[in-house]
């Protein structure tokens, strides 16, 4: 293991794939997701990193932002149906 995965935060824990990559679906909260990319984006503006270690860790910022969206998504729908008032009784 290289020191750059050593300090990635997608090296913590099992691997958990991500949407559309056909893996097992990603069980992170949302605050997670964020703080993982929180992470990401502070290693990236440190400018240490390779321009491969860069690319890959952009990708990977992409996946996360794509799953913190869905996540968003699923929560928003799940208030909408919440304050929906029921029908007229049948």
């Amino acid at each position: 293991m290289t020191s750059d995965e050593r300090r990635s935060p997608e090296a913590h824990g099992p691997s958990r794939d991500g949407p559309g990559d056909g893996g097992t679906t990603d069980e992170r909260t949302f605050e997670e997701l964020m703080a993982d990319l929180e992470a990401i984006t502070e290693r990236l503006a440190a400018g240490d990193l390779g321009i491969e270690a860069a690319a890959d860790l952009f990708e990977r910022a992409e996946t996360l932002h794509a799953l913190a969206t869905e996540r968003l998504t699923q929560v928003r729908a799940r208030v909408e149906r919440m304050a929906v008032p029921p029908g007229p009784p049948g």
